[in-house]
């Protein structure tokens, strides 16, 4: 979720304001308007993005990456972290804290009631089908004379 200050930033920018002025509306330097509206593309992009692993935070997620692509040579996908964490090696991944697992298991269950939430729609509201065209009527054989 954007933070107050990112979302006027980004409003203040698309109604033509200059970084410097931003600046000073918001009593922050020139160089924080920039972080602040990185911060509100990002947010964005991930708000559309349908790779799930863009809802975690940066050092969640490169914890993740770290463990899985890099000391366990493994495929990081749900499955995996899901897996991980109720076996309980998902605790003993470096740089992945308290907090990082609480953040995962929120995640997951936001992740997993997505996918249920696709699947009732898939159900409630199954893709039409055209019908198709009959086949062409075939010319009626000519009798030899």
């Amino acid at each position: 979720m954007l933070s107050e200050k990112c979302s006027r930033a980004e409003d203040l920018r698309a109604s033509g304001r200059s970084v410097a002025d931003i600046a000073a509306e918001l009593h922050v330097t020139r160089q924080r308007v920039r972080q602040l509206l990185a911060s509100a593309r990002a947010e964005r992009l991930r708000q559309v993005s349908d790779d799930p692993f863009l809802r975690l935070s940066a050092r969640t997620a490169n914890g993740l990456k770290a463990e899985f692509l890099y000391v366990r040579k493994q495929l990081l996908t749900v499955d995996t972290v899901a897996e991980a964490l109720h076996t309980g090696r998902l605790r003993t991944v470096r740089n992945l804290g308290k907090k990082s697992v609480e953040e995962i298991e929120r995640w997951l269950e936001s992740v997993q009631a997505d996918e249920e939430r696709d699947l009732l729609e898939q159900v409630t509201d199954p893709p039409s089908f055209a019908h198709p065209q009959p086949p062409c009527p075939r010319p009626s054989p000519r009798s030899a004379s």
